[in-house]
């Protein structure tokens, strides 16, 4: 399959699920997605609608899936309505990663990871996990060795997000309420995706512009100061993240309106509050302009 959100689609799952009919797979057998997170969410999807539901095994090979897409059993594929707006809650039955498959990626792919991983460390007291894991310290002291792929250093990375992303969908699988933070820089983010039809930017590129448009929006409100978002800014900073311009805020508004998030007439934004601390919050389309 090649590359890129675009391949998320009707046809392909149809092609899978139709060369699993014609092997007459049958539900003792398994689905096992070796790739990207398009690849994760296009498999699951598969599997859990083949048969009612069938096994499938994720082996991520993108920073982004090994860190965020390949735990959590969300699935899905993209309509011309938006993104993973057709989609079910499905775990896998393993998910296998080996850091090794991530000397394969070339910048742009290993950096569009690191949004994902970003995210993390500006909510990680909100993810409720047991250990204190200091995500926003580690990558301010570990950016250079994590740039240049150290090994190690990307085997602990890898960990402290899945052991965030564990601890979130343990306590709400489907998004009943708190796993609802994951999806910080997510609303922005992919209106970025959809209005530039998925060709121009990365998923983690438009995640990256879209918490930072988050962080302005909460220091508009009042919920931050101004000092933690040069913090927040100082991070990103770090791992040289593509710019991103400024897009029509009404056409914007218009694709935040169709998000899967959105409530009625209300758009639901991830919004930073403290440090590492974020919370969900119902805004008018006016409270945006």
């Amino acid at each position: 399959m090649k590359d890129g959100e675009k391949e998320k689609n009707f046809n392909n799952y149809k092609k899978i699920t139709e060369r699993a009919l014609k092997m007459k797979l049958t539900r003792k057998d398994a689905f096992i997605a070796i790739g990207g997170g398009v690849v994760g969410d296009l498999t699951g999807f598969a599997a859990s609608t083949y048969m009612r539901g069938i096994d499938f095994i994720q082996v991520p090979t993108t920073l982004l899936a090994c860190v965020d897409s390949s735990v959590g059993g969300k699935t899905a594929i993209d309509t011309d309505y938006g993104k993973n707006l057709v989609g079910t809650f499905y775990q896998p039955k393993a998910v296998f990663i080996n850091p090794n498959f991530l000397k394969t990626l070339d910048e742009r792919q290993f950096k569009t990871g690191l949004g994902e991983v970003v995210k993390y460390s500006f909510i990680e007291k909100s993810c409720k996990c047991e250990e204190d894991l200091n995500l926003t310290n580690f990558l301010s002291e570990k950016a250079e060795m994590i740039v240049n792929r150290d090994e190690r250093v990307l085997s602990k990375l890898i960990e402290i997000c899945v052991k965030l992303k564990i601890s979130v969908v343990e306590k709400d699988e489907k998004e009943g309420g708190l796993r609802r933070i994951l999806n910080f820089g997510h609303t922005y983010g992919h209106a970025i995706e959809k209005i530039t039809k998925y060709k121009k930017y990365t998923h983690g590129e438009a995640i990256v512009e879209g918490m930072k448009f988050a962080f302005n929006l909460a220091v508009k409100r009042n919920l931050i100061d101004k000092n933690y978002k040069f913090l927040a800014e100082d991070v990103i900073k770090k791992f040289n993240f593509v710019d991103i311009p400024e897009f029509d805020m009404e056409k914007m508004i218009e694709l935040m309106q169709m998000d899967k998030k959105a409530t009625f007439d209300k758009i639901v934004f991830i919004l930073p509050t403290d440090y590492s601390t974020v919370e969900a919050f119902e805004l008018d389309s006016k409270d945006l302009l």
